[in-house]
């Protein structure tokens, strides 16, 4: 990691001293790799003690409305807060800030315009990856600690920092109309990709069995993190157990199935999500049940019939959502996603439609389905 340069060290102290007046700086290092936040750690001496902090620019390219966001961020972790659990600390700009500066109190806009923020470190184990279905099972006790500790919330008031983030009927409008100007404009790149399309079009009615079963009120709205990944989970290093999710800045209102269909058709893809050829695609039961078993043990029993009905068709819906949207950049000409080279849009979206294929297979053998129940039994 690049060592900070000084201008840079002393930018960082004085956005600091926005947030914390008083202490000495001991230290400031980069911390993480995230892609769109830049984040530090700082290490301050307050009286006799030694504090650590986090301080984040927030990408207020990518996020618009930080005090939005910031709204949604506060109201989730002093919910969960007040009611037992443990949660992030965001810390309010100092009295001393200037007003015209703030985006609300917990955000600091510096004179270039970038938006900071900053919270109490904690101290936890955190692993990069899935590695083995232990992995597995722990984010899937994790992503139900999360949905569980927000039992009560109102998810209506939440700001939408995404719109329509997960709202598949709307992304295979979106999608369609895509395809309509690229024949109309004559750009003919769908004339390359008729069978991938085709695809989308015999799954059309499976686009919505989540976004339908919110609006007809088959599932209630919850709250969702909407990035599940494992690094994004804060674990005890002593008990394994779940201490916190982090990375909020996409919390919204849904349903908690995106996150396990997210997480799922993501991990238990047992190829790269950038694999060329799809012949090593396919959904690994182990890792399924793995996952399963640890989320319906942490939810303790906080799930309806309908929810765990839904579970085994989560990762097929956000399969199809998400190779939907590779499928429509390519077709765009690569416009969102990062890409190498032309063509890795489309051998993405194949990679989630072989997924998808796999899935169904198992969903019509009973595989998965049977491993759920195994799951709810073992609870009992």
């Amino acid at each position: 990691m690049a060592r900070l340069s000084y201008g840079r060290i002393l930018k960082l102290t004085r956005i600091v001293k926005q947030f914390v007046p008083e202490g000495k700086i001991d230290n400031i290092e980069s911390f993480g790799g995230g892609r769109i936040n830049s984040t530090y750690l700082i290490t301050m001496r307050q009286e006799s003690e030694r504090v650590k902090y986090l301080l984040q620019n927030v990408n207020n390219t990518v996020f618009r409305d930080t005090e939005g966001l910031m709204k949604n961020v506060i109201a989730v972790t002093e919910y969960i807060r007040e009611h037992g659990g443990r949660s992030l600390e965001f810390i309010q700009c100092s009295e001393s800030t200037a007003p015209e500066s703030l985006n609300g109190p917990y955000i600091f806009v510096d004179e270039e315009n970038l938006h900071w923020r900053m919270y109490h470190y904690v101290e936890a184990e955190v692993y990069p990856c899935i590695i083995e279905s232990e992995d597995a099972y722990m984010l899937g006790e994790a992503i139900a600690d999360f949905s569980r500790s927000l039992d009560g919330f109102d998810a209506t008031e939440l700001f939408e920092t995404i719109p329509g983030f997960h709202d598949t009927l709307k992304r295979f409008e979106a999608f369609l109309l895509a395809v309509a100007n690229d024949v109309i404009s004559g750009a003919k790149r769908c004339e390359s990709v008729k069978s991938e399309i085709e695809f989308l079009l015999k799954h059309k009615d499976d686009m919505g069995i989540l976004v339908n079963a919110l609006n007809n009120g088959e599932i209630l709205y919850g709250v969702t993190h909407n990035d599940p990944k494992i690094n994004n989970a804060l674990f005890d290093k002593v008990t394994g157990k779940p201490i916190c999710m982090i990375d909020l800045d996409t919390v919204m209102s849904g349903t908690p199935l995106f996150d396990i269909g997210d997480a799922l058709r993501s991990i238990a893809n047992t190829d790269s999500e950038d694999a060329k050829t799809t012949e090593n695609v396919s959904f690994s039961l182990e890792i399924y049940e793995a996952f399963v078993d640890g989320y319906i043990k942490g939810m303790k029993g906080c799930l309806t019939d309908k929810e765990k009905e839904l579970i085994p068709y989560s990762p097929l819906v956000i399969g199809l959502e998400l190779g939907m949207r590779f499928l429509m950049d390519h077709i765009q000409g690569n416009i969102y996603f990062k890409t190498e080279y032309d063509g890795q849009n489309l051998e993405r979206a194949r990679v989630q439609f072989a997924l998808v294929e796999d899935i169904e297979r198992k969903l019509k053998s009973g595989e998965l389905q049977r491993i759920l129940k195994k799951a709810e039994t073992d609870l009992n």
